[in-house]
């Protein structure tokens, strides 16, 4: 893969060039996040890790590929995003990826839900993807050559969970909002595609899992085994498993997908 282009001048892409010499990955701090940027990475590109906080070792670990470049970012500020990605496109030129990976998660009972659990669940997993991906197409666009978004959502935008009802609703709204870009920005030659992943082992899964077993009133061990038992494929999903799907919907072989939600959940969703 050809290096990025830091002249400054950015240009099309030549037709030889993959899709994804410089890519945005939001939410990278986590397990899923720092999966895919290790994916990427390993694919030979340029990767601009962000978070609200991300750790200072971050951008020298190891691994094969360019070092990521960590920044800060709170995908909730308007003006958070639009001074990272101006800072990106400056720094290299372009701008060919974006990951909408950022997200967040709480539980509660419907009756029991507030407005202020409503409004956060929608500010980061909702408004989050608005704001970086208007951000990454209007550079695109401006740039040419085309590009690609995808969004992380969750199959809870397919189907319903218990205590989830605020995040299963703003899941949802990504994958309207990415059937929606993807027909938009189909002219541009920018794919738009979601990722929709099931229980993926992750500490944020083991924290989900204890609290719904406390509200559910079973215990955590008996809740776990049952969550695993509605799996087909018999296991909870990895990080590596989605990063390794997102790599895909960001290489040359997936440029003719686009407006898609794939699920990849060990055949709980079969519709």
């Amino acid at each position: 893969m050809r290096g990025p282009d830091r002249s400054g001048k950015g240009g099309p892409s030549k037709a030889s060039e993959p899709i994804g010499s410089v890519a945005l990955v939001t939410g990278a701090a986590g397990a899923i996040g720092r999966a895919i940027t290790a994916a990427l990475r390993a694919g030979g590109a340029q990767v601009i890790a962000t978070d609200l906080a991300l750790p200072a070792r971050f951008a020298t670990e190891r691994g094969p590929g360019p070092a990521p470049k960590a920044m800060k970012l709170d995908v909730t500020s308007a003006t958070g995003v639009r001074r990272v990605f101006g800072r990106v496109v400056e720094e290299y030129g372009r701008l060919d990826l974006l990951v909408n990976n950022a997200g967040a998660v709480s539980l509660a009972p419907f009756v029991d839900l507030t407005e202020r659990q409503w409004d956060q669940a929608f500010a980061v997993n909702t408004r989050g993807v608005f704001l970086c991906a208007r951000a990454a197409a209007r550079h695109m666009i401006a740039r040419g050559g085309g590009g690609r978004i995808v969004n992380v959502s969750s199959i809870a935008a397919r189907v319903g969970f218990r205590f989830q009802a605020h995040y299963c609703a703003a899941k949802a709204a990504v994958l309207g909002l990415t059937k929606a870009l993807a027909l938009e920005l189909a002219p541009h030659k920018i794919t738009v595609n979601a990722v929709c992943p099931g229980a993926v082992d992750t500490r944020m899964l083991q924290k989900a899992l204890k609290e719904s077993s406390l509200l559910a009133g079973l215990k955590a061990a008996d809740y776990r085994r049952m969550v695993l038992s509605s799996i087909p494929l018999g296991r909870f999903q990895t990080p590596e498993d989605v990063a390794s799907l997102v790599a895909f919907l960001a290489s040359a072989s997936a440029a003719n997908i686009t407006g898609e939600a794939i699920n990849l959940d060990g055949g709980i969703v079969r519709d």
